[in-house]
């Protein structure tokens, strides 16, 4: 097959177009992330205990790579940067090996754990669910779209929701830690609301490590820590990382 001709763009021009695609691609990736919050909800239940956020990675065939007129390594790392900085669950994007669907390039499986278990997705194609990976990732939207889709798993696997009551004029009873910005870090636990939480709901405790990324319906840092001063009920999600 002839390769078609392709048009020669100045360097300055190209990284100019480069990154109105990547904030493009950036602002598609948060709409579906923040869809799959609202769909969520505050009551959202699950049987399973929260996974660690830090365990999740997005793997790119390599073989793939070589064999695709496009690679999505560097949209999916942009889109890992974007929503890390605005406090999203992101999986690492990491090169990995054949998940033989090779007729059908580039490859892009979610795994978890040390293991690399391939995690099927909602929203997977019949195709994709029979490989456990995401196919012809060949363009950004596509690309785009297997990132949104992982991070609402991740949303749903690694994000629960508590509600603590300081009505009574009781300290949250947490040191936390605001390095990046974007999510208020659990440090340590003393007496307090949070860890009444904990003793009624040993399944659903908090523990150092842990982050809280939404406050009464809120997600900005700022404005997490002002619904952490009220004295009443407070919703909080957390996030197990």
């Amino acid at each position: 097959m002839v390769p078609s001709p392709r048009l020669r763009v100045a360097p300055c021009a190209a990284r100019t177009l480069r990154r109105r695609a990547h904030s493009t691609v950036l602002a598609a990736a948060a709409l579906a992330i923040g869809t799959a919050v609202v769909a969520l909800g505050a009551g959202m239940a699950t049987a399973l205990p929260p996974a660690d956020c830090g365990q999740f990675s997005m793997r790119i065939c390599g073989k793939c790579i070589k064999r695709s007129a496009f690679d999505p390594t560097e949209t999916l790392q942009e889109l890992e940067r974007g929503a890390k900085q605005a406090g999203w669950p992101a999986p690492a994007v990491v090169r990995g090996g054949c998940v033989r669907a090779c007729q059908w390039p580039p490859n892009v499986e979610l795994v978890y754990g040390g293991n690399n278990m391939a995690i099927v997705v909602d929203g997977m194609s019949d195709k994709e669910l029979h490989f456990k990976s995401f196919v012809e990732v060949d363009t950004e939207g596509e690309a785009t779209r297997a990132f949104g889709l992982a991070s609402q798993l991740m949303v749903k696997r690694c994000e629960f929701q508590i509600q603590v009551d300081r009505s009574s004029g009781d300290s949250l009873g947490i040191q936390v830690g605001m390095q990046d910005g974007a999510t208020l870090l659990v440090e340590a636990i003393a007496e307090g609301a949070v860890e009444r939480w904990n003793e009624q709901h040993p399944g659903e405790a908090v523990v150092p490590g842990d982050r809280i990324v939404e406050v009464n319906g809120v997600r900005t840092l700022d404005d997490m820590l002002n619904e952490c001063k009220k004295q009443e009920l407070l919703d909080l999600s957390v996030r197990r990382r």
